[in-house]
């Protein structure tokens, strides 16, 4: 059991340094300036179903990269994320929307208020 926690341990480092990369080539190449991105599945308004048009618009991935979506819209190979990056010029992290006490991951804190505030729809 052990051994399965360490081997989960390590691809998270390997997911996060590859998103690392993968952002500071973005970065790199086009200059976006300050940017935020969003998940699938990430908040309720945008559920993880929704992986299915995203994957759409990418033609074939799992010819192009070797990632596969599920029936349940899950990716293969496990530890494989997708996102959308847009240029903002007000930070944005999904933590702000999610009211999760004690979330391993989260890289900012929860405001209450701030989707009705400034994303809901009027």
């Amino acid at each position: 059991m052990l051994q399965h926690y360490w081997a989960d341990k390590i691809k998270e480092m390997a997911l996060r340094s590859a998103v690392e990369k993968g952002i500071a080539d973005i970065n790199k190449r086009y200059d976006p300036g300050k940017t935020s991105y969003m998940s699938p599945g990430s908040i309720e308004d945008w559920p993880l179903s929704e992986q299915e048009g995203l994957f759409s618009l990418l033609g074939n991935p799992e010819s192009a990269i070797g990632v596969e979506l599920t029936d349940s819209f899950l990716m293969l190979p496990p530890k494989t994320v997708s996102r959308i990056m847009f240029a903002t010029e007000k930070a944005y992290e999904n933590c702000q929307l999610c009211p999760r006490d004690g979330c391993p991951n989260r890289r900012a804190p929860y405001e209450a208020d701030l989707y009705e505030k400034d994303y809901e729809v009027r």
